[in-house]
């Protein structure tokens, strides 16, 4: 959720009542929610309200189904989840919501370098243990990460937090999957491949062993007090790629217990079916043995023998639908990062595909201080042109109206962007001078007051057409 918008909407609702809870002032904010103290008959929460551009764009029975998902967690508790007191709908502010438990403790993501040394245990087996709460219910969390993870003042208490993308497993679609479109759902960088390319299969054993994965991601961080993958970040496409291919080895946390280190080595194999043959709950409570513990070492002796015996991963082999959606998924987030090294105006991003081709439509806000007096769209269509080979082409279009723009681009608004073998650096490249070029368009179409009802084509090197 933009932070302007997010504070406007906090003047709006502090003091008034949503579902029988007073709101009072705001907590924080996230992509899509935002949070505010409420209280209710003495009764202390954290309520956490929808943006209702954000239902309204996906839908308001699949919000109405996430919000049904956290409330059977009502009365059903673990020491170390997030409670969650209320969920519902508020018919006079027209709003979605969800009550938890205030937590009056600290995010561990801005924490992490103040956890003591040797707790580290302690906490990810307190994480893990919520986990496993969930799974017995038939659920997955999906989006374990540290921050999503709430630890108490004194780092004795770990408590998973943020309920909100909840999957069952029971074989049923994800009301966070859109038709056919399987949009990725979680956080990239605490995410195994599958969940990447979402080639995820809809067994718990598969969903066991994703989580498994990120409770490793989550021990890395606590291991080496620094995030998992913090070295390829940016651009989006190393991040990918380092979550695709970088195996984790020599965990550099030299101080830690050796079996901490080799838990979250073991997590982070690639491959989800190895994950669940070298991993079991039960890793996650048993305390690290002392370093010259004799049994400890032959079991770790053995443990690496077996991780030594598995083949190295295959590479993911994807069909033509997954390999466009997997490059769709890569400009998307190349177009996120272009935009804010061009230091664009807010960003709203959709996606959509037809047939081979998939869609990509940036809006562009209005903003007088990013000197765009309407606003603006750049379309991408992207396509695998020959999936063997890796060539792939793409085609853009910036256009500016002030009146509402298109779902989709006219035919010959489009001009090719890229297209060649894929190489992720010369796509990169490609895509942020389009961005900048088409934002400098814009700007001067404002500037020179050529804006009008009718669209008008931004040409990135020639300027408005």
């Amino acid at each position: 959720m933009d932070k302007v918008i997010a504070k406007r909407m906090a003047d709006e609702l502090q003091g008034k009542v949503i579902g029988g809870w007073t709101i009072g002032e705001k907590l924080g904010e996230g992509k899509s929610a935002l949070v505010m103290r409420a209280k209710r008959c003495g009764e202390e929460g954290a309520v956490k309200v929808f943006d209702r551009e954000l239902v309204q764009k996906f839908g308001a029975e699949a919000q109405k189904q996430r919000g049904d998902r956290e409330r059977s967690l009502v009365g059903r508790d673990h020491p170390n989840l997030i409670k969650i007191l209320d969920a519902g709908y508020d018919d006079v502010e027209n709003l979605f919501f969800v009550v938890m438990e205030l937590f009056p403790g600290k995010n561990l993501a801005d924490v992490l370098k103040d956890v003591p040394v040797g707790q580290e245990h302690a906490l990810i087996a307190q994480v893990a243990s919520a986990a496993q709460f969930l799974e017995s219910l038939k659920l997955a969390h999906r989006d374990i990460k540290p921050e999503n993870i709430g630890v108490s003042d004194d780092f004795q208490r770990a408590v998973l937090l943020d309920l909100g993308v909840l999957r069952p497993l029971d074989g049923y679609i994800s009301i966070t999957d859109h038709g056919d479109q399987k949009n990725f759902v979680g956080t990239l960088q605490y995410s195994p491949p599958e969940m990447l390319y979402r080639v995820e299969e809809s067994t718990m054993d598969a969903w066991r062993a994703i989580t498994f994965y990120q409770l490793g991601a989550v021990l890395y961080d606590l291991l080496t007090r620094r995030p998992l993958f913090a070295d390829f970040i940016h651009p989006f496409a190393r991040l990918v790629k380092a979550v695709d291919e970088e195996v984790v080895m020599n965990i550099p946390a030299s101080s830690a217990a050796p079996d901490l280190r080799m838990l979250a080595q073991d997590c982070l194999v690639k491959d989800w079916e190895t994950r669940l043959r070298l991993i079991t709950w039960d890793r996650f409570q048993k305390p690290p043995a002392a370093r010259g513990d004799l049994t400890a070492a032959k079991q770790r002796i053995e443990m690496r023998r077996r991780r030594a015996a598995v083949p190295p991963k295959k590479r993911v082999e994807l069909s033509e639908g997954e390999a466009l959606r997997a490059l769709a998924n890569r400009i998307d987030g190349e177009m996120r990062d272009a935009s804010q090294a061009a230091s664009a105006p807010p960003v709203k991003i959709g996606r959509y595909y037809k047939g081979p081709v998939a869609f990509i439509r940036v809006g562009y806000k209005a903003s007088s201080d990013h000197a765009v007096t309407w606003p603006f769209v750049i379309y991408v269509e992207c396509e695998i042109a020959d999936v063997a080979s890796r060539v792939i082409s793409v085609r853009g279009a910036a256009v500016i109206a002030s009146v509402e723009l298109p779902r989709e681009p006219l035919p010959e608004w489009l001009t090719t962007v890229f297209e060649a073998v894929d190489d992720q650096d010369s796509l990169r490249a490609a895509l942020d001078r389009f961005v900048l070029l088409a934002y400098d368009a814009a700007s001067e179409a404002c500037e020179m007051s050529q804006v009008t009802e009718a669209p008008l084509r931004l040409h990135p090197s020639q300027g408005a057409v």
